[in-house]
């Protein structure tokens, strides 16, 4: 099943993820489309996966380990996410995760412009 947690503060939901969610999250798609009579298409997966998962797509990703990956995120989601990689979470500073957070207040999403 589902493994995230959400947690919310404000307006704000911070999702916490395990490499089963993405992995998963495919399988049920395509056992689930496989059984229908239309024909399969990208607007199909995504509009099922949407309703999979109860959330927006992610604005900011910060992964935290030794090499940057995507490995167990849920990619369908993440193609207009800003990433952010660090290589351990047990060092993370309050100073590290607000410079994450200002550069992100900077960048400019162009969206397909």
């Amino acid at each position: 099943g589902k493994t995230k947690r959400v947690i919310s503060i404000g307006d704000l939901e911070i999702c916490i993820f395990t490499p089963d969610d993405s992995h998963q999250s495919i399988v049920r798609a395509a056992k689930h489309l496989c059984c229908q009579s239309a024909p399969i298409d990208q607007n199909m997966i995504t509009e099922y996966l949407k309703k999979s998962y109860s959330f927006p797509d992610p604005e900011l990703l910060i992964s935290f380990g030794g090499s940057p990956s995507v490995y167990g995120y849920p990619l369908w989601q993440l193609r207009l996410t800003e990433m952010y990689f660090l290589p351990t979470l047990r060092d993370i500073q309050f100073d590290d995760f607000y410079e994450i957070l200002d550069k992100y207040s900077r960048c400019e999403q162009r969206c397909g412009k």
